[in-house]
């Protein structure tokens, strides 16, 4: 999963659909999909941001033709410059696009703000949506998000279960530390305490790692702690980081970044982190389901030492990061028949049991796939099963549903000073109650420019 804050980047709509292409034909498509005499030479733009998701369906986008008649124009960009250009295109009433994936972060507005089609006539016709596509099959903390605030109203079908775990790539040094819970520990101290036993055992091994995204990663301490970034989101949006729990969050998560991070560690790249981890270079890291998991895979240094489980939490529990992100179709795409074709396809069953069974998607939203056997084969690593880790995880952020901070439209203003604020504590710029205390009034100003209302 790829999650940054949108960059002001403009291009033209021209160039924003200027990229397209397809491999070799992969999957026989659902036996339900005739649509074929109906839309015969139809071409549909579908736009995405840069994903494992993408690059899985795009070979088998011949294969779709074959059977619909429709060619789909898959056009897939960096995350922040998708985010910008899409936002751009609905806000302007634009008609180029036909399907988009409804940002996480932008949620909130493209649903609310009237840009996206309700998809509710498809679902509920059975000869455009057959009973064995399963609807009710998506897992619910999911389809939350590609709803309207009331929860009445389908915008979109979810196609990631971004799930925050802990993988612990050296056991060998955490048994031979003694560790509790085979070295994954339950609350923050634990963490903390844990990291400074495997740092005096091997000080090659940084024992805690993170990308740059701390805008994910601090408000699960915030959370665990007993706080919200907002007072009420959606409804009251008055940022409460000035508070001092907000701060101690803050130092709790920073100090581990700089006490027990390797060198480098708040510039790295996503990836970077990820390479370390595999090459046995570091132990803790809390972050997205697919990350963790390619990096134990293959010729993974860390393949029979990986350990995986829930993330840490505090006094009020854990509250795990988990996102998605939607297909849906914009309002003023003029084949919206043949772009519900395409997004039927793509979620139904047969080809999302390819993508996580065969090829190893690992943040499927479906299900009876985190229950099929074959897939609890596949994501069964040294004795856990990450399928079972994922449903529980995903039960209880639906019976918490603690994530509405996430889908608000002026999320990304908040995410930035976050992500500033822990970078100042972590390099001892800053005290956890100077940064964030920075943070909130640097928020408020941005939200006064940007007319958000605050309590006063």
């Amino acid at each position: 999963m790829t999650d940054e804050n949108p960059a002001a980047i403009g291009t033209t709509r021209r160039g924003f659909l200027s990229k397209a292409g397809w491999g070799a034909a992969g999957l026989l498509a659902p036996a339900y999909l005739k649509a074929k005499g109906r839309h015969d030479g139809t071409t549909i733009n579908a736009a995405m941001f840069s994903h494992g998701f993408v690059n899985l369906l795009r070979p088998m986008l011949p294969q779709f033709k074959e059977e619909t008649g429709i060619t789909v124009n898959l056009v897939d960009k960096a995350f922040p410059i998708y985010n910008q250009q899409t936002d751009l295109e609905l806000a302007t009433g634009g008609a180029s696009l036909d399907v988009i994936s409804i940002s996480f972060i932008y949620t909130a507005r493209w649903i609310g703000s009237g840009f996206m089609e309700p998809l509710d006539r498809y679902l509920g016709n059975p000869e455009l949506t057959p009973a064995d596509w399963g609807r009710t099959d998506f897992v619910e903390a999911l389809q939350k998000f590609g709803r309207s605030a009331d929860g009445k109203v389908t915008y979109g079908i979810p196609w990631e279960a971004g799930v925050w775990l802990m993988a612990a790539g050296r056991g060998d040094l955490m048994d031979k530390a003694g560790l509790a819970n085979g070295g994954i520990p339950a609350s923050f101290d634990e963490l903390k305490a844990n990291c400074a036993r495997l740092k005096a055992l091997d000080p090659s091994v940084a024992p805690f790692i993170s990308d740059t995204t701390h805008h994910v990663n601090y408000p699960m301490y915030l959370q665990g702690m007993g706080a919200q970034i907002f007072k009420d989101p959606p409804n009251n949006l008055t940022p409460l980081l000035d508070k001092p729990v907000a701060a101690a969050a803050a130092e709790m998560y920073a100090g581990l970044l700089r006490d027990h991070g390797p060198q480098g560690v708040l510039s790295m790249r996503t990836d970077q982190v990820a390479g370390l981890l595999r090459g046995g270079q570091a132990n803790y890291w809390h972050y997205a389901l697919p990350w963790l998991v390619n990096a134990a895979k293959g010729d993974s240094a860390i393949a029979k030492t990986v350990r995986f489980g829930e993330v840490p939490g505090g006094s009020a529990g854990r509250f795990p990061s988990v996102v998605t992100h939607s297909l849906g179709i914009p309002k003023f795409s003029r084949k919206k028949d043949a772009s519900w074709e395409f997004i039927r396809w793509a979620m139904s069953p047969a080809v999302q049991r390819r993508m996580a069974i065969e090829q190893g998607y690992a943040a499927t939203t479906r299900t009876s796939i985190l229950r099929d056997p074959a897939f609890v084969k596949s994501m069964t690593i040294n004795g856990t099963n990450i399928a079972a880790l994922v449903e529980k995880v995903l039960a209880d952020a639906e019976k918490k549903d603690y994530m509405n901070y996430r889908i608000v439209s002026v999320f990304p203003i908040i995410g930035g000073h976050i992500n500033s604020a822990i970078q100042k504590i972590a390099s001892g710029q800053a005290t956890g109650a100077e940064a964030m205390a920075k943070a909130q009034s640097d928020i408020l100003v941005d939200f006064k420019k940007n007319q958000v209302k605050v309590d006063a």
